[in-house]
Parts: structure tokens; sequence; C-alpha cells
């Protein structure tokens, strides 16, 4: 029987403030009048916190986007923060990036938040909302070199993400291989492909190999490569009015039969079910998206044609 567990940590969900609210305030303001109400507003919540015995934790994008009226990641490599706003003492300032696959991105984001405190937490993520299907390949590429990078600055701590926005459509249990990877990397100096599969099978008890089959639903127009841009067309294509074809153009362009390629995939998923009893519920479920997108994905192109 799994045991509910508890903790005092707390995170302030003050992230994205940029776009709505004080950010708002802020970009008709200045940031010598926000600054003020940044200050006070988390000085109540921190001392409700203390109050409660809670460990508060607040995404720094409200603190870097505030300080320089700028995107996130856009923050020059040789910034000088010293005078920035900074998150007072007892306030984790937490890092998230779930975007880069090269180690020198890391490297520069990491360098700015030392200079804003000495309690940084990294986190990354599982990419589970892509869309229907999950994306392997970009959690891979990025986990591995954003790991591999919290590694050489010594961060103590790390946490991996799994969002359930547009529109929460992935299961959950999709969200393994991506948290498999960052305990993997968390115990293991150097990325081992073969060790993770054992241990993703003694911990997960699915295959990994099953799991990662399905990140081909969105690799439909990719050739092989890694899905960086975040490419969804299992979600559009099975969305879209065959009538109105919106992204027929993407179909006709690439070339590719979609009808083979989904059939092929939806064998596939047949066979997952299969290697992965536990999980057959979700390959069944992958299945029935393959079932659909075999006759769906190219449908409008045919309307047109015949």
């Amino acid at each position: 029987v799994k045991e509910a567990f508890s903790t005092r940590r707390v995170h302030l969900g003050m992230d994205e403030a940029v776009l709505l609210g004080l950010g708002k305030y802020l970009k008709e303001n200045g940031y010598e009048k926000g600054s003020v109400l940044i200050r006070e507003h988390c000085k109540r919540v921190l001392a409700i916190c203390k109050k409660l015995g809670l460990e508060p934790m607040i995404w720094s994008d409200m603190y870097i986007t505030a300080n320089t009226n700028g995107g996130y990641y856009e923050v020059p490599a040789d910034a000088d923060c010293s005078s920035w706003e900074k998150p007072e003492k007892g306030l984790g300032l937490v890092y998230w990036d779930y975007y880069h696959d090269d180690e020198k991105s890391y490297e520069k984001m990491l360098n700015i938040h030392k200079q804003l405190s000495d309690d940084v937490i990294f986190a990354g993520g599982s990419w589970i909302w892509n869309g229907i299907a999950p994306n392997y390949s970009k959690t891979f590429a990025c986990t591995k070199a954003a790991l591999q990078t919290c590694k050489k600055y010594l961060m103590k701590e790390v946490l991996c993400t799994a969002w359930m926005d547009n529109g929460a459509e992935t299961p959950v249990d999709a969200v393994w291989p991506g948290v498999a990877l960052f305990a993997h990397l968390g115990f293991h100096l150097e990325y081992n492909e073969k060790v993770l599969e054992e241990e993703f099978k003694e911990c997960v008890g699915g295959n990994l190999k099953d799991f990662m089959a399905l990140d081909a639903f969105d690799s439909l127009f990719l050739n092989g490569k890694a899905n960086q841009e975040a490419q969804n067309p299992s979600k559009y294509l099975l969305y879209q009015d065959p009538l109105a074809g919106i992204f027929d153009q993407e179909v006709v362009k690439s070339g590719v039969d979609t009808g083979a390629y989904y059939k092929k995939l939806k064998k596939m998923m047949e066979i997952c079910q299969e290697n992965s009893p536990e999980y057959a519920a979700l390959f069944a479920y992958y299945e029935k998206l393959a079932a659909v997108l075999t006759y769906k994905a190219d449908l409008g192109v045919h309307i047109k044609i015949f």
C-alpha cells in the first residue's frame, strides 16, 4: 500500500507574473515603483510562511524579467546583477528551463542565478505537455545538458516537473521516462542507456523502449531528428476540420505517407501492450490514436484531390 506523505516546503505561485498584475504595473510605471510592491508583497507572504513553519521557494522569472524588463532567457551572459532586487534570505530561487539542449545556456543562467541567491534550485521537465503524446527526444536532450551542467555547478537540488497545460491530454503515466532519467543522472556521473533501461524496468515495471516509441507520434515530419521545436502533428491533424484543411499543407509538402506511418505505429502499440502489460491501458490509448490518425491525418488532402 502506498502511503501518503507531506512536506513543509511550498512553491509560491508567482512565476510568469510579468504577463499580468504586477508585471503589467511594472511596464506602465517602471521598476522603481514596482520594486516596492515586489518587496512588500514578498515580505508579507514570507511572514505567513514563517508563521506556518513552511519553507518557500519562488520561480525566478519574476525577479529576472522585472529587473531587465526583457525575456527570461535573454539576459546577457556578462550581466552585472549587483544592483538588482533580490529574493530575501530563506526564499529558494527556482531556475526553470526545459527548452535548451546546450550546456552553455544553462551555464549562463546559473551564473545569473548565483548572483541573485545562495539558495538556487533547478527545475527541468518531462515533456508530457506537448499535446496528446509525450516528447521524449526533447526531454532527453534538454535534461542531459541541464543536469550535466548542474553537476559542474554543484547544485544541491533539482526538480523534474510535468505540466498539465495545453489540454492535459497526455496520460500521466507517460511521465516515467523523464522522471527515470532525472534519477539516473542523479546517481551516475554519465548517461548510460543500457543501465537506464535496467533501472527503468526495476523501478517502473515497464520497458523503456516501449515508452520511447510514443515519441514517434509527433516525429511524423522530422525524418529521425529530435523534436526540439515541440511539433505536435498527432494533435493538430486529429483535431483539424478536414473540410477546412488548415494543416493539410504540412502533409503535402512533407511527402510523408501518413496512413502508412500511423498504421505501422498502431501495430507497434499493440506489441508494446504485450511487452509492458502493466501499462497495457496506456498503450491501448495510443493504439486507438494511431488507428484514427491512419485515416484522419491526410483525410483533408484526399477530399480535395478526389
